[in-house]
């Protein structure tokens, strides 16, 4: 099995690009955006009573956090679940590891499971997926962010933060979120596409001084479709 990140672009056989390839690429598309900075959940109401920081500081947080890590691999282990409660054995399992260079990132796949749907997304989605890093950076700039929430969670200071897109046919057309202020993380969040919405919920880890996810929930509603991402085995780069 070649890695993901370097699959031949063949001509896709008839009928392999289905539902769940759609549903998949979105969703794991947040994922990666997710991996370089992540995604916007939850409501609050705004308060005229409130102060909150800009929405550009929290962005700031954000990505600074994302460069502090740099990282060079992650073990992933990848579970697709469809039509079913989280309880409910998945459809796909796919382990291995991310490689993580300046410009680009590759997935190399050691196990994954040898059914014609797992085929299909192994093939056709997962590695030219995470074969791009520049997700956030071409996200980011086509919307206007908005702090509009404040919480507390362990005396820590979490701000909702919503995003609408600048321009009017724009997909996904808005998202939103809570980051913790203090460590620039993004804990929970929707992006909401025409066809519908993803939610995210993450989980994170301190290694080696550096906060990092160690866990994702990622849910499609509208297709009862879901993905759980567990991640372990981080190398970072060596500094002289």
């Amino acid at each position: 099995m070649t890695p993901c990140g370097h699959l031949r672009r063949s001509r896709r056989p008839p009928g392999a690009v289905s539902i769940f390839q759609r549903v998949l690429r979105r969703c794991l598309w947040t994922v990666s955006v997710g991996l370089v900075l992540l995604v916007f959940v939850s409501a609050a109401a705004p308060s005229d009573v409130l102060t909150f920081p800009p929405s550009q500081d929290l962005i700031d947080r954000i990505l600074a956090a994302a460069r502090r890590a740099d990282l060079t691999s992650v073990a992933m282990l990848i579970k697709f679940r469809i039509g079913g409660p989280e309880t409910t054995p998945p459809a796909c399992v796919f382990q291995g590891v991310l490689h993580v260079a300046p410009d680009h990132t590759a997935l190399t796949l050691a196990h994954w499971t040898p059914t014609p749907l797992c085929w299909t997304l192994e093939r056709y989605v997962l590695g030219r997926l995470f074969a791009d890093r520049d997700h956030a950076n071409t996200l980011l700039p086509s919307f206007r962010f908005d702090v509009i929430g404040e919480k507390l969670v362990d005396d820590h200071p979490y701000y909702l933060v919503y995003g609408t897109a600048l321009a009017p046919r724009n997909d996904p057309r808005w998202m939103i979120g809570w980051v913790d202020y203090d460590r620039g993380l993004i804990v929970d969040g929707t992006i909401q596409y025409a066809w519908g919405a993803v939610n995210l919920m993450q989980d994170y880890g301190l290694i080696d001084g550096v906060w990092v996810l160690v866990h994702q929930d990622i849910d499609v509603p509208r297709f009862t479709a879901s993905l759980e991402i567990s991640y372990s085995e981080y190398q970072f780069m060596s500094h002289p």
